[in-house]
């Protein structure tokens, strides 16, 4: 295990659950991230698929102070880094997260039948409302 961390900083993106972890500003940014380029992951082939995580993993390393990827280490305050690898995997799965419910789709949108609509259209992407929804 890398060098243990006391105190997460706000450009730090946090696994695990609970209020904590989801209100962190790291991990808001991150959700942010990953909704800006969701609907460009579904819809472009595999083999381009894996620079969306990548970008999205420099971009959270760039930030002033650089952000990390981390986890709390069980029964302890601390925190270590989960590399690189884990950062990449933790956000292709946040970029496949309601992946099925993006759609191609160039009519207006889709009614539930109580005249509300189930689709919006994002350009000629439509984009269901749940599925923007990223947990981290």
């Amino acid at each position: 295990m890398s060098d243990q961390i006391k105190e997460p900083h706000p450009h730090d993106v946090l696994s695990g659950r609970g209020n904590y972890v989801n209100y962190h500003d790291g991990n808001e940014y991150f959700r942010k991230m990953v909704r800006d380029h969701k609907v460009d992951y579904v819809n472009c082939p595999k083999q381009q698929k894996g620079k969306f995580s990548k970008l999205i993993v420099d971009k959270i390393k760039q930030r002033n102070p650089p952000g990390r990827f981390l986890k709390q280490v069980k029964d302890s305050k601390l925190w270590y880094d989960i590399g690189e690898k884990k950062a990449l995997d933790k956000t292709r799965q946040a970029l496949r997260e309601g992946a099925p419910e993006l759609m191609q789709n160039d009519s207006p949108g889709i009614e539930d039948g109580s005249g509300h609509n189930l689709v919006q259209n994002v350009g000629e992407t439509s984009v269901r409302p749940s599925a923007i929804s990223v947990f981290f």
